[in-house]
C-alpha cells in the first residue's frame, strides 16, 4: 500500500514539482550565488589595489590654462 503523508497546516513546498510529483531543485539560484561571490571577490581585489595605490601616493598637482589641463601624480617610485 502507498504511504499517506499528512502535511502540517503551515507547510509550503520548497521547490516546483514536475509531472511525477518530484521536487525540482533550483540550480539557478545556486549558480547565481556562486556568480555573486565571484563578482564580490573581484570587487574586493580592486578595492585592495586601490588602497595600496592610495597608500603609495605622495602628492599630486593640478594645473590648467586656457588651452589645456595638467595632472601630475607622484608616488613612492617617483
Amino acid at each position: 500500500m502507498g504511504r499517506i503523508l499528512k502535511l502540517q497546516p503551515n507547510y509550503r513546498p520548497v521547490g516546483k514539482y514536475d509531472r511525477n510529483m518530484k521536487v525540482v531543485t533550483k540550480l539557478t539560484s545556486l549558480e547565481k550565488r556562486i556568480q555573486k561571490v565571484e563578482e564580490l571577490s573581484i570587487v574586493i581585489d580592486k578595492w585592495r589595489k586601490l588602497n595600496d595605490a592610495k597608500k603609495n601616493l605622495t602628492g599630486f598637482k593640478l594645473g590648467a590654462d586656457e588651452l589645456s589641463s595638467t595632472v601630475i601624480i607622484r608616488d613612492v617610485a617617483g
